[in-house]
């Protein structure tokens, strides 16, 4: 009896798996899982019978578990941890899952979506189940990189608008749990002449550039306190709890970041910055409303001298307001002729007379009058119009500076100062070959004035000199003083003179230190046998003390501010005819 009993079980257990054969053999063809399919690439596939005994187990998903055919086969699937579960459910309790995403193989670094349901004879019963591996890690990366991107600046790895504005949201909640506590401040912060870094430099160096400001800000934060990149030079700080006084101590705090000089390629690079400070609930209700007062603050800022902090004022909205008129006017004001040149003498120190002109653009607006380039000349940057306004200007300085001679007064140089996009322009040899010709100025009466900043790519600076010096044009570095010039790269470059920064002369009086950097900047010059040029001389004493030290020409207000050109006519030009 006990034979015969041992005999069913036997024959029970081999119907059993042939059934179970049988009903998998039926999966394979109802799901197109023959031979080549079950150790194909796509998927990996399990099939256990009803004991959880796994019977069916392919190479993709030995390559997906990370584990060996030979040590799961007849082995109990729960002990499969990563998709063990799933199966015995449909086992146990005959579910269904479907896209399960799960990670798998041996550091679980691989993503995976599961299918695994139960599977029946044809008498509808439980035999086992089957389970299903897809592969997605390229996907969920992907998918991945799409969210990051999505959210975060790529650049500075730091939040961007839009996580921004979503955070905003949800701290400016229907709960508002920052009106009782102070509120919330937005510093909406621009990079003062970032293009001109970028310019001179090249966008490497200049994202170098912000990837260490943003590690100088993010290393300035306090608790709760997030930044984000919401512009190419532009950023947004947002401080929780802040009151009236506390949006002072935050100004503060950022403005003092730019104190120290940012290294680049072994130069000091002195940064400033604009902010934008407003306030919530005060200033705005809605993350957008809140972000545009700042916004408004900074432009404000801006436009009056950079380098400080602005808080959010409702009289701002009206500057605002004025401002969409100016850009509005200024995209016409060429087209209209309202654009003219002014002109300030360079008075020689042994004669007194006039040796020189500079050309400096002034915009004669029909209802404000007399706007100053500070005001337009962003505008022309920000419109993309500053090319066009360069080459106004060189052209009229030297049409100006030709009829003068045609007029019978003694011939002197007229310099043209250049913006940053105009010296890294590539058009800029051909322009100037170009408006000499059609202007019949011969070269040598034109001079060419870039900034110290400017020539700080010295790779592209000093060949575009040596071409400009080729042509017979002058060349002066202006503001020199204040940028970095290598004193290696300065007997490079091809110019003919340097201009003092006007910040060192209003302070020889003030100061010893500013004395002794304005009398060694001229035995200097003179050592690399180049003229010196003092800017911004306003009083006899100044006027002595560059006299005393062999300066060879002065030019500001103690002589003359800039004026049309009929007065330098009157003024000047006509003492040399005498």
């Amino acid at each position: 009896m006990k034979t015969e009993r041992k005999w069913l079980a036997e024959e029970d257990e081999n119907k059993g798996h042939t059934a179970i054969a049988k009903i998998v053999e039926e999966n394979r063809v109802l799901l197109s899982m023959n031979k080549a399919l079950m150790d194909n690439d796509q998927f990996g596939i399990l099939v256990t019978d009803l004991d959880g005994t796994v019977m069916e187990f392919n190479r993709t998903a030995e390559n997906l578990l990370g584990k060996k055919a030979d040590h799961v086969l007849g082995s109990y699937i729960g002990n499969i941890q990563e998709i063990g579960q799933y199966v015995v459910e449909a086992l146990t309790a005959e579910k269904r899952f479907e896209k399960i995403h799960v990670f798998v193989g041996r550091k679980l670094e691989q993503a995976s979506l599961v299918d695994t349901f139960p599977l029946y004879d044809e008498d509808s019963r439980l035999v086992g189940a089957f389970a299903q591996l897809h592969d997605i890690t390229e996907v969920c990366r992907v998918h991945e990189r799409f969210n990051y991107l999505t959210n975060y600046d790529e650049l500075t790895g730091i939040p961007n608008r839009k996580f921004l504005e979503s955070i905003l949201a949800e701290w400016m909640g229907e709960d508002a749990r920052y009106q009782d506590k102070g509120g919330l401040t937005v510093v909406h912060l621009g990079l003062d002449r970032f293009k001109v870094v970028n310019d001179t430099l090249g966008y490497a160096d200049g994202n170098d550039v912000l990837k260490k400001i943003v590690q100088r800000l993010q290393s300035s934060l306090k608790t709760h306190e997030l930044i984000a990149r919401v512009g190419g030079d532009e950023f947004i700080i947002v401080a929780p709890y802040a009151d009236a006084w506390e949006n002072e101590q935050i100004g503060e705090r950022l403005h003092t970041l730019f104190n120290e000089p940012f290294m680049i390629k072994g130069y000091e690079f002195h940064m400033t910055a604009s902010m934008g400070i407003a306030l919530y609930p005060d200033d705005a209700s809605t993350p957008e409303d809140l972000l545009f007062k700042a916004e408004v603050a900074k432009s404000y800022a801006e436009r009056n001298g950079k380098n400080q902090f602005v808080l959010y004022t409702k009289r701002l909205d009206f500057d605002s307001h004025e401002r969409i008129l100016l850009e509005a006017s200024f995209r016409k004001a060429m087209d209209l002729n309202e654009l003219v040149l002014h002109y300030q003498p360079k008075i020689d120190m042994k004669t007194g007379l006039i040796s020189g002109i500079e050309a400096l653009v002034r915009w004669q607006h029909p209802e404000k009058g007399l706007i100053s380039p500070t005001e337009f000349i962003p505008l022309a940057e920000e419109l993309g119009l500053i090319s066009r306004l360069d080459e106004w200007v060189l052209r009229e300085a030297c049409e100006q500076n030709k009829r003068w001679q045609e007029m019978g007064f003694t011939p002197m140089s007229v310099a043209v100062n250049l913006s940053s996009s105009q010296f890294m322009s590539h058009k800029l040899i051909r322009l100037v070959e170009t408006i000499l010709k059609e202007t019949g100025l011969e070269a040598e009466y034109l001079e060419l004035e870039i900034t110290e900043t400017m020539a700080m790519n010295v790779n592209y600076a000093i060949p575009t000199l040596k071409r400009l010096n080729a042509l017979g044009v002058q060349i002066s570095l202006d503001d020199f003083g204040t940028g970095y010039s290598s004193m290696n790269y300065l007997t490079k470059f091809a110019i003919d003179s340097l201009k003092i920064d006007r910040s060192f002369i209003w302070n020889i009086e003030k100061g010893e230190s500013d004395s002794i950097i304005v009398s060694t900047m001229i035995r200097m010059a003179h050592g690399l046998g180049l003229k010196v040029i003092a800017e911004g001389v306003e009083d006899t004493k100044q006027l002595q003390f560059l006299n005393e030290h062999g300066c060879d020409e002065v030019q500001g207000f103690i002589f003359s501010k800039p004026v049309p050109a009929e007065e330098i006519e009157s003024q000047f030009l006509a003492t040399l005819n005498g």
